[in-house]
């Protein structure tokens, strides 16, 4: 899958709520820790009922988690590009969420904490890769 089809598919997943079952079942399908994901989407009992912007915080935080969680996989296929990528339009996106919103929260906050985390991973790998 590309990354506009992933992104894509991100957007779509914020609008809907079974889209948004899906993702999960399938990331939980990959071998991810149930406790993880289980940690990041059993807050959001009636996620339709969420605004927009932290329907998408929850997606943004399960892409983290999958990079994370396949940061082998994609050192691998040296795909940190890609990744890096498709965080930093997320991370854009959210930003805009927020502004449209006029929002700030704690959620918020640690979602785009965790973005940046996940970035300086990547970019740390990709320079010691790229040292060898």
């Amino acid at each position: 899958m590309g990354l506009n089809q992933l992104y894509d598919v991100i957007w779509r997943a914020v609008r809907s709520e079974n889209y948004f079952k899906n993702i999960v079942d399938y990331i939980l399908s990959s071998g991810i820790g149930r406790d993880k994901v289980l940690n990041l989407t059993g807050q959001w009992s009636s996620f339709s009922e969420k605004p927009i912007y932290l329907r998408f915080s929850i997606l943004v935080k399960l892409i983290c988690l999958v990079i994370v969680e396949n940061m082998k996989l994609v050192e691998e296929l040296n795909e940190f590009d890609s990744a890096l990528k498709l965080l930093e339009k997320l991370r854009e996106d959210l930003i805009m969420e927020v502004n449209e919103y006029k929002v700030r929260n704690s959620l918020i906050n640690e979602t785009l904490n965790i973005i940046e985390g996940v970035i300086d991973k990547l970019k740390m790998l990709r320079k010691a890769k790229s040292t060898f």
